[in-house]
């Protein structure tokens, strides 16, 4: 070999033979992947805890509650339920000029969002496409949120005029939990979970 340049002759056969890749490399690759992140297996726990068929989950939530409402405001129109200043269920209480304003006009609002939110419920479970289907469900959520909260409104509108309203402050306090629970797992299932169809 004398005469030539060494790097000429370089023998390149081990070279080649470290690059490529053997069953036992390959295995090593696969032991040295670090587990997936804290986050991610909470991400798939949390995914697991939540209703499988997310829009059926919302859908039906937001036609319970529309259903509830409706129910309610049907009785109190249409049962003329008397009213005594003893009454610990259904105190007499007297509004103000601009508390019986606030109290007609959360009310016609609910009105308008329970049929509203009945409307975009039924729609989301009869589309054929998924993709409407959750938009729809997404209105339905937003819909009956708002009509929870202007039932939240009322319930203080009252409890304003008479503070001393035990019945109410129990009940509605437990009525506004139940349904900002059912709100946020409705939400949560929409933005984490999936759909069958």
């Amino acid at each position: 070999m004398a005469g030539r340049c060494p790097w000429v002759a370089v023998d390149l056969s081990s070279y080649l033979a470290s690059s490529e890749p053997t069953a036992d490399k390959a295995a090593d690759k696969k032991q040295k992947q670090p587990p997936p992140p804290l986050l991610v297996q909470a991400g798939k726990m949390i995914k697991k805890a939540l209703p499988s068929p997310a829009v059926e989950w919302v859908s039906l939530w937001a036609l319970f509650t529309a259903g509830v409402f409706a129910v309610s405001g049907v009785l109190a129109y249409a049962i003329d339920i008397p009213c005594s200043e003893s009454s610990w269920i259904f105190p007499f209480i007297e509004l103000t000029d601009a508390g019986e304003a606030r109290a007609v006009a959360t009310s016609v609002g609910m009105h308008w969002c329970t049929a509203a939110q009945v409307a975009a419920a039924v729609a989301a479970l009869l589309f054929p496409a998924r993709r409407r289907r959750r938009v729809l469900a997404y209105v339905a959520l937003a819909v009956a949120a708002a009509n929870h909260y202007m039932y939240a409104s009322l319930a203080g509108v009252f409890l304003d005029a008479d503070p001393g309203y035990l019945f109410l402050w129990i009940g509605g306090s437990a009525a506004v939990s139940i349904f900002a629970a059912g709100d946020l797992v409705s939400f949560l299932a929409l933005l984490l979970g999936e759909d069958d169809k």
